[in-house]
């Protein structure tokens, strides 16, 4: 349950969120706030055991090593007028899965590879059988559930009530709960609209060509408006495991990974159809979406036919997500699965470039704009490592004006750093 309350202020966009081992969760929240705290349920105390923690965009990230364990969590906003807890109307508590095994791993030392649960399914950590949502069916929930109800529990809930709005459903763990096909909020009480569907709305309808479908099964208004690369029930060809990224540098990293092979890898592969691959590299930053990407293009990507590509023009001293997509040709389709719209799972690798043995230093800092709270900062920066190609400078340029707020009155000294680098 995502507000034990009436009227509680921190609702989570979701019921419940389930996590792996050694993974940081991350929460939605649906109104802003700059900061809050949180404790696992039961509380002890009212003055103890609460995390304060800073908010970005609405989103709370809790660390792995400060979780501790399954069950629920409660929010509150922090404030100097009151304590935690003096408030209870005030709580918002959310339900958090812990799997045992680290993302996409399960088995008894953790080392098998989970198959792609589709659509919102979960893999359970011992077995490695998909756990599906409500409305799903089948081994990786590749089914959507119409007439099925001996195979279905959405089906015979479906068929006991009038209306799913405001109905909740909790599935064994680690799926957890969520909203009914439909809907989502935390309440259940808000319809998807004509683009989106499933449990939490959480899909998109891509894969019509009008970009319209059925809120509860993701089907097109008609068949014949469902894209070609939409017509495959386990979904486009996507690897199972995660690249390695090898001989990492200062500005270049070698990706390798494996081909594509039916039974050990994700999605299908019909007859006389051919496979490519392309390399994508991201540069991340923290708090933003998917876990920290900023960019909308990435800092690299290469179709290759080999299974191992080297990703140049990298910056020192970043943190980068590696991917590996499969693109396919049919006849005159080219179909790619990304993530964005079946739900389908692209494996990534985060890895960090070494710093350079010499820093370049930041020149011609000057304020502009100043006020009593803010003022506007800029700095250029001269480097024959950013210089090696137009691209790449004209990034940096971009991100050499900042915007500092400021307590006001108050002289303030403002430290430099290029790079994550400690010299």
């Amino acid at each position: 349950m995502a507000a034990c309350k009436p009227g509680g202020t921190f609702l989570t966009k979701r019921l419940s969120y389930t996590v792996s081992k050694n993974e940081m969760l991350m929460i939605e929240l649906e109104r802003r706030y700059n900061e809050v705290m949180w404790q696992k349920e039961p509380i002890q105390t009212i003055d103890s055991n609460w995390f304060p923690s800073s908010l970005v965009k609405s989103r709370l990230s809790i660390p792995a090593g400060e979780l501790n364990g399954t069950g629920f969590y409660s929010i509150i906003e922090k404030t100097s007028e009151r304590k935690p807890g003096q408030h209870k109307r005030h709580f918002g508590t959310v339900a958090v899965l812990i799997r045992e095994c680290p993302d996409s791993m399960y088995g008894e030392d953790c080392k098998q590879w989970c198959p792609d649960c589709q659509y919102g399914g979960a893999c359970h950590p011992k077995t490695g059988k998909c756990v599906c949502p409500p409305g799903r069916r089948g081994n990786l929930c590749e089914h959507a559930c119409i007439d099925d109800t001996s195979r279905c529990v959405w089906s015979s809930i479906k068929s006991s009530r009038p209306s799913v709005n405001l109905t909740q459903i909790c599935l064994p763990f680690p799926y957890g709960c969520s909203c009914a096909p439909g809907y989502s909020g935390s309440k259940c009480d808000k319809a998807c609209n004509q683009k989106s569907w499933g449990v939490d709305c959480r899909y998109t309808c891509k894969h019509c060509k009008d970009e319209k479908c059925d809120s509860v099964t993701g089907e097109c208004e008609d068949l014949e408006m469902t894209l070609p690369c939409a017509k495959y029930s386990l979904g486009l060809p996507r690897l199972r495991r995660k690249p390695e990224v090898k001989s990492i540098g200062e500005t270049v990293a070698d990706v390798h990974f494996s081909y594509w092979k039916e039974k050990d890898d994700d999605g299908e592969k019909p007859p006389n159809s051919k496979l490519e691959y392309t390399v994508i590299v991201w540069e991340i930053y923290p708090g933003t979406k998917h876990d920290k990407r900023g960019n909308t293009s990435p800092a690299f990507s290469k179709k290759t036919s080999t299974a191992s590509v080297t990703a140049t023009g990298l910056t020192p001293g970043t943190e980068y997500e590696a991917e590996v997509l499969v693109q396919m040709s049919i006849g005159d389709d080219t179909c790619v699965e990304d993530g964005s719209w079946r739900g389908g799972r692209i494996q990534h690798t985060k890895f960090q470039t070494e710093c350079p043995e010499r820093v370049p230093q930041p020149k011609y800092i000057t304020a502009s704009n100043v006020t009593n709270s803010s003022f506007i900062v800029s700095w250029e920066v001269w480097s024959p490592t950013l210089t090696k190609d137009r691209d790449r400078l004209e990034r940096v340029q971009a991100r050499a004006t900042k915007l500092i707020h400021l307590s006001g009155g108050l002289d303030t000294r403002m430290d430099f750093r290029l790079w994550d680098c400690s010299h």
